[in-house]
């Protein structure tokens, strides 16, 4: 199993809800995870049957900056809908460039404390990425560690 990371600090990360930005955060880490499967016959012992990634981001320090997003989001909840969130960052490349990402698809993994959630509000967040594509992969492959 294979991990490569991405990771991104500079205020210009932020978390939108059907298309409306509502968050910031200060930082992130999206982890990537390489799975290759196995297939052990009995005639031709172990093949490789293919490669899959599944991809995890980590954002600290999210700042709720729009209080209807956050209704509508424990709205859905409350109706057992989770939310579909889109992650738009900023990562530096080897090359000392900065690269911007944007992660969509992503849905809250674990437990979240909804109570007091409203603007102003400061916590952290652990996505799953759901849309994860060639040019993600790509970028994960080339720039992380």
């Amino acid at each position: 199993m294979n991990t490569k990371k991405l990771r991104g600090k500079d205020g210009e990360l932020y978390i939108t809800y059907k298309n409306v930005r509502f968050a910031t955060a200060e930082r992130f880490t999206a982890e990537l995870i390489e799975r290759t499967t196995f297939d052990n016959a009995q005639k031709l012992g172990t093949v490789v049957v293919g490669t899959g990634y599944k991809a995890f981001l980590r954002l600290n320090d999210v700042t709720v900056s729009d209080d209807i997003s956050v209704k509508q989001i424990i709205d859905d909840m409350n109706n057992g809908t989770m939310p579909d969130l889109a992650f738009h960052g900023k990562y530096r490349c080897r090359n000392d460039m900065a690269e911007r990402i944007v992660f969509r698809a992503c849905e809250l993994t674990g437990e979240i404390d909804i109570i007091g959630l409203a603007a102003g509000s400061v916590w952290d967040l652990d996505l799953v990425i759901n849309d994860l594509t060639d040019d993600h992969i790509e970028k994960f492959m080339t720039h992380g560690n």
